[in-house]
């Protein structure tokens, strides 16, 4: 049962992470005015987009979904706080949302007790 949440999961925030990294390379109108609304160069736009795509395609791998998903939870983290602190305070529940989700699919990966542990060969 607790792998099949965690691949539900992982699928449903791959599938977002992709939607949202292939919009960015596209450069909808609504994500050009949300970086220049945060002061954030437009190159920032083509890296945020590129790193999203990479951690939606790691989630979906399983050796790779849970550093995959830290990275999301740290990515989410600074759209949190950079919404908040730009006043577009009604915006910041979602990457609120996506890190939570993250943070979830790192917890029952094993969180980083298995990449902090020496290997034994």
């Amino acid at each position: 049962m607790r792998n099949t949440i965690v691949w539900i999961l992982r699928s449903l925030l791959a599938f977002v992470f992709l939607a949202v990294g292939i919009m960015k390379l596209a450069t909808s109108p609504m994500d050009v005015q949300i970086f220049a609304s945060l002061d954030l160069p437009r190159w920032s736009l083509y890296a945020i987009g590129i790193f999203e795509i990479a951690c939606a395609i790691g989630l979906l791998v399983p050796r790779y979904a849970a550093i995959a998903a830290a990275l999301l939870v740290c990515d989410m983290a600074v759209a949190f706080l950079l919404h908040l602190t730009h006043g577009q305070a009604a915006m910041a529940p979602v990457p609120l949302v996506l890190g939570i989700i993250a943070a979830v699919i790192v917890y029952l990966r094993g969180g980083f007790a298995k990449f902090a542990s020496p290997k034994v060969a």
